[in-house]
């Protein structure tokens, strides 16, 4: 009988052990980084109207995700405007089948913010908000589909670490440079 049991158990164990292999398999093969950077990128430069480039996504169903060497351009597209190192997003696992996103901890890894003003008073970010009123014009025009997003999401932690924030004003040729740790 003991042993009958003990099988049955080690079955079960191994069947749940090989849906677990196969479910992380299906995860890294369907969201490769280089699907997730198709994905991505062209949503958010679209959205700003600047060039993006992410080095790799990473995405564990354990761990959470990953998102290393974020960079958000200048209109020249040779400086950046905004910069993550890393950008690390965790969740529970069994919340999700009741469609609830629990997000243990949001981390955004060593930020860089280059802000600055010409001689006119505008600021490098002026573009951004009226490329984005603008696509929100043409968004009203567009009937408003049904639902949102299919669950609920509650975050418990959000962290920045080393985040650095440059600022040049050509108007009074001052520069000032800080830096934020917590």
């Amino acid at each position: 009988m003991k042993k009958k049991l003990l099988v049955i158990a080690g079955v079960v164990i191994g069947l749940i052990a090989v849906v677990i292999i196969g479910l992380t398999l299906y995860v890294k093969s369907y969201l490769q980084s280089d699907k997730l950077k198709a994905l991505i990128i062209p949503r958010v430069e679209q959205a700003t109207g600047r060039k993006v480039n992410i080095d790799a996504i990473n995405v564990s169903i354990f761990s959470g995700i990953s998102v290393l060497g974020v960079h958000l351009k200048e209109t020249d597209g040779a400086k950046d405007f905004v910069a993550a190192k890393e950008f690390v997003l965790t969740y529970d696992l069994m919340p999700l089948l009741s469609k609830k996103l629990v997000i243990n901890s949001i981390q955004l890894v060593d930020p860089f913010l280059y802000v600055t003003r010409d001689d006119n008073g505008r600021f490098n970010f002026d573009d951004i908000i009226e490329h984005m009123k603008a696509g929100k014009k043409s968004e009203a025009q567009k009937p408003e589909s049904s639902g949102g997003i299919p669950l609920s999401i509650i975050a418990d932690k959000i962290g920045i670490s080393n985040a650095k924030v440059e600022f040049a004003d050509a108007k009074k040729n001052y520069e000032c440079y800080g830096r934020f740790r917590r």
